[in-house]
């Protein structure tokens, strides 16, 4: 993907700012001291790929534009800890709901059958049999 793409693509802006703001948030908190920043920085990174990996249902339908990614992202926020609630997130965000194409019926044209007499159009044989 080229960077033009990750600019117009606000979900990857949006994963670089939470670890800027991460990252800046460490720094605050520790300081400047190389002996206690790396192991908080390893525990910022370790704390980005489990959020990641927990979010993962939630990515998956937004980078396919599911039309109920706030629903999948819900159900993910809240019961993704069951593993249950997850996995069920992670299915909903692969499936695709298919479209339905609805035809209008048109009015009926003249000479056409009519519907109010059951026995309209049916064959002389089959209405003998039947009545």
């Amino acid at each position: 993907m080229s960077p033009k793409k990750y600019l117009k693509n606000k979900k990857y802006l949006w994963l670089l700012g939470y670890v800027v703001i991460m990252v800046c948030l460490v720094y605050v908190l520790h300081g400047s001291d190389p002996e206690t920043l790396m192991p908080s920085m390893w525990g910022v990174l370790i704390f980005v790929l489990i959020s990641s990996v927990y979010l993962l249902p939630w990515l998956i339908a937004s980078n396919g534009n599911h039309p109920s990614k706030t629903g999948i992202f819900v159900l993910n926020l809240f019961l993704g800890w069951t593993f249950l609630g997850w996995v069920i997130a992670l299915v909903w965000a692969f499936t695709k709901p298919q479209q339905v194409i609805v035809y209008q019926n048109t009015p009926a044209q003249s000479g056409s059958l009519d519907i109010n007499h059951p026995s309209e159009g049916l064959s002389d044989d089959l209405h003998n049999k039947t009545g």
